[in-house]
C-alpha cells in the first residue's frame, strides 16, 4: 500500500525545510505527483500557501522538498499541526503523517 511521509526540520538560517516522500507507488510509474500542505484543525483543515516543485513517480517512489519561513506554517492560534496531501492521477489521494514544526531556536 502506498505511503506518504512528511518531515519538517529547521535550517541554520532559521527557515524550515519540508520534505515529502512516498513509497510503494509502483503502479503509478512516471505519473505526476501533486503535493499540498494542510493545517490540521478541529473545524476545517486549512490549505497552506506552500509551493512544491513538480515531481514524478520514479522507481516506485518520489521525494520533493521546499524551504519556507516559520510564519508560513502558522496555521491557527493554537499549536500548528501540519500534514501533506498527495494526488497521483491513477491512484487518487493520500495523506501523510501529521507533524508539529520544530520550535524556533535562536541561531
Amino acid at each position: 500500500m502506498p505511503q506518504v511521509r512528511l518531515s519538517i526540520t529547521q535550517t541554520e538560517d532559521g527557515r524550515y525545510q519540508l520534505d515529502v516522500s512516498g513509497e510503494d507507488f509502483q503502479q503509478a510509474e512516471g505519473q505526476e505527483v501533486d503535493v499540498r500542505l494542510k493545517g490540521n484543525d478541529i473545524i476545517s483543515d486549512d490549505r497552506l500557501s506552500v509551493f512544491f516543485p513538480t515531481t514524478h513517480v520514479k522507481e516506485g517512489g518520489f521525494g520533493v522538498s521546499t524551504l519556507v519561513k516559520r510564519k508560513t506554517l502558522d496555521e491557527d492560534s493554537g499549536e500548528d499541526e501540519i500534514y501533506a496531501t498527495v494526488h497521483v492521477a491513477s491512484l487518487g489521494n493520500f495523506k501523510s503523517n501529521t507533524v508539529r514544526p520544530p520550535t524556533a531556536t535562536s541561531l
